[in-house]
């Protein structure tokens, strides 16, 4: 059951990662497409700004594949931990069938036991 909930609530991190990414792919795509300013080299105020924006454009830009990225390390790290826990779960399952086989086998010979020594003592 705990497992369950743990799949569950990976599954809602990753579900919010996706989204997360999504609006930053957003983001980066009006950033990227929004156009660069015109220079006008008769004055060096207009080329300082324009040199302004631009940088603050590739700060943006950078900024956001870096967001991407690490979105992107926090998804590969979830998934690993989810495939780990459900390798887990798997095993434990298998482990869990085994002993229900186990089990089962010894209330059969109980049973066959108990059949056995009742026709043993109904002879007696």
């Amino acid at each position: 059951m705990e497992s369950l909930d743990e799949f569950q609530i990976l599954e809602s991190m990753i579900q919010k990662s996706e989204e997360s990414l999504k609006r930053n792919n957003k983001k980066a795509k009006l950033i990227e497409t929004k156009p660069l300013p015109e220079t006008n080299h008769n004055h060096d105020n207009d080329d300082d700004d324009d040199s302004r924006q631009q940088m603050e454009l590739l700060k943006n830009i950078i900024s956001n594949e870096l967001a991407n990225h690490n979105e992107l390390n926090d998804q590969a790290r979830l998934i690993k931990t989810l495939c780990t826990r459900l390798h887990q779960a798997l095993q434990n399952n298998e482990e869990i069938r085994k002993s229900e086989m186990v089990i089962t086998q010894e209330l059969q010979d109980m049973k066959q036991e108990m059949q056995q020594f009742t026709t043993t003592m109904m002879m007696n």
